[in-house]
């Protein structure tokens, strides 16, 4: 039993690898498009490649989605401004993955939803994209008062700018709208992968 679910955890086919390869490159193809914006309004900053993670996630497992995420994040530290630095890149990883536990959660929990076809796949995955969006906003919440303000303002905090609304827009509003688009390019893309 135990062999069977390492046998299910850790191998994968050449297309699996293949698609993670894939989904890697995207990401950060996507992340370096996010930079050309994030000097004119970094805290609206919208970034794509949440999205790169879930579909890791539906053509592999959890394990390798974890794995394309955490290295599509920590790579950016090759590319991005020396301003951002590890702290920010620490502060993105961490919301990114807070908010692909909690829609991993959902999308469990809403596992007792039956036959899954077309129709009820799409019912589930909105009611896993609500779930999650809701978490999205309570954990930024927390992340913003307990984390970001605290720990990483010190090294992020722009002069000269009200870091007050700077940080509530970043760390709670501008996460919601970046988390709530990339689950909304995921939607056609799911029930189109779905079918693989």
């Amino acid at each position: 039993m135990n062999k069977e679910i390492l046998r299910q955890t850790f191998f994968i086919s050449n297309r699996q690898i293949a698609t993670l390869g894939v989904c890697v490159a995207l990401a950060l193809v996507l992340s370096l498009f996010t930079l050309l914006f994030t000097a004119v309004a970094a805290p609206m900053a919208i970034e794509l490649t949440f999205f790169t993670y879930l579909i890791a996630w539906k053509k592999t497992n959890v394990f390798y989605a974890i794995v394309v995420l955490t290295m599509s994040t920590w790579m950016r530290l090759l590319y991005i401004p020396d301003g951002f630095g590890i702290a920010g890149v620490l502060t993105l990883y961490i919301a990114d993955l807070s908010q692909f536990t909690f829609f991993i959660i959902g999308w469990y929990v809403l596992g007792i939803i039956k036959s899954l076809n077309t129709e009820k796949s799409l019912v589930k995955f909105i009611l896993a994209y609500l779930f999650a969006i809701i978490f999205t906003i309570i954990i930024m919440a927390i992340f913003t008062i307990y984390f970001l303000v605290p720990v990483l303002l010190p090294q992020l905090i722009v002069e000269g700018t009200n870091w007050q609304m700077y940080y509530f827009i970043s760390g709670i509003i501008g996460n919601t709208v970046k988390y709530s688009v990339n689950l909304a390019i995921f939607i056609p893309i799911y029930l189109k992968i779905s079918k693989l």
